[in-house]
């Protein structure tokens, strides 16, 4: 299961199969990379983490750079579909993991709209450009094409654009922003968010769901008028979870880390609420503290005695020796 990050288009296309198709874009570090939407009918399903994402970073393993980090080739992919699939009507677009804080603007760029600052120069890529944006200057056909598309922007957290639970303040040290280019970027997007309120005519700066991935669905909601969804209740309606549910006498659920401060949106708590009152077991790569509501909680650290660098490097293995424990204790 997943709620808009890091595998929601695989565990989409797991359940209503379809078609990968592969477009060439620019990756988090606007390296080139061969980035893939799923195409199933009329529908189409795009993942930002799989082109903008944070693993992206790790797993070449480059250091993240927020200031240099964009969304433009999620915009890329978004228009080259939109180009190839000429009889798209309906689009989902997965929201969550970004490796950086533009506000949406690399998004806008790579869609092919022009973001400018206040003497009407196009801006650089990555979070640098929300220190500057000031307008938006737009493509009236390309706006037509995408507001002609019946898209919905799934996304994993709630949080609004700004403000001590914004996209800068909340997510952006663990993308690697911190001291005064934190400051910066917080004071960009406020101006940019006005931008975005004055543009659309609508509270862009207070919506929820405004400031996932760094502040996409903003800079959508304002341009496109796309619309937000939650991204848990998304995906479980596309992939019939509560069906499943039905069918089942109890349910695993896992994550790489869960914790008792983990907040109540993740996954994990929202598989378990929602198949209460079956049981649900949770298998995580390491737990901290008292996980409440679960019928059992396995550790792959715990329960292996691996340590974190090794557990990730062999996740496979150590997964199933602790499968085959919780099988063992009879939890399943």
């Amino acid at each position: 299961m997943a709620d808009g990050g890091e595998g929601s288009l695989a565990v989409i296309h797991r359940a209503v199969g379809g078609e990968l198709r592969y477009r060439k874009v620019l990756g988090t570090l606007q390296e080139p990379i061969m980035a893939p939407y799923l195409i199933k009918g009329w529908t189409a399903y795009i993942e930002l983490a799989r082109v903008s994402g944070m693993d992206r970073v790790l797993k070449i393993g480059a250091k993240l750079n927020p200031m240099l980090a964009t969304t433009y080739g999620t915009g890329q992919l978004i228009r080259k579909l939109v180009q190839d699939e000429p009889k798209l009507k309906e689009l989902y677009l997965c929201v969550g993991g970004s490796a950086t804080v533009d506000g949406g603007i690399g998004v806008l760029q790579g869609m092919g709209f022009k973001v400018l600052d206040d003497r009407n120069r196009s801006l650089p890529l990555g979070s640098r450009a929300v220190t500057r944006s000031k307008d938006v200057r737009e493509d009236e056909e390309l706006l037509e094409q995408y507001r002609s598309i019946k898209a919905k922007v799934v996304c994993d957290v709630t949080n609004p654009l700004v403000g001590p639970n914004g996209a800068a303040r909340v997510y952006g040290p663990q993308k690697g922003l911190k001291g005064q280019p934190l400051v910066q970027v917080e004071n960009g997007l406020e101006q940019w968010g006005k931008a975005l309120n004055d543009r659309s005519g609508k509270p862009i700066t207070k919506m929820k769901y405004g400031g996932a991935s760094g502040g996409v669905p903003a800079a959508l909601s304002a341009i496109c008028g796309w619309e937000l969804v939650d991204g848990f209740d998304t995906i479980a309606g596309i992939v019939k979870l509560e069906k499943m549910m039905d069918r089942s006498t109890a349910i695993l659920t896992g994550e790489g880390r869960t914790d008792a401060q983990s907040p109540g949106h993740k996954v994990v708590f929202r598989v378990r609420d929602m198949a209460k009152p079956k049981p649900t077991h949770l298998l995580a790569g390491s737990i901290d503290g008292q996980v409440k509501g679960f019928a059992t909680s396995y550790a792959i650290m715990r329960t292996t005695g691996v340590d974190k660098v090794r557990a990730m490097a062999y996740p496979r293995r150590y997964l199933r020796q602790t499968f085959r424990k919780m099988l063992a204790d009879s939890a399943l």
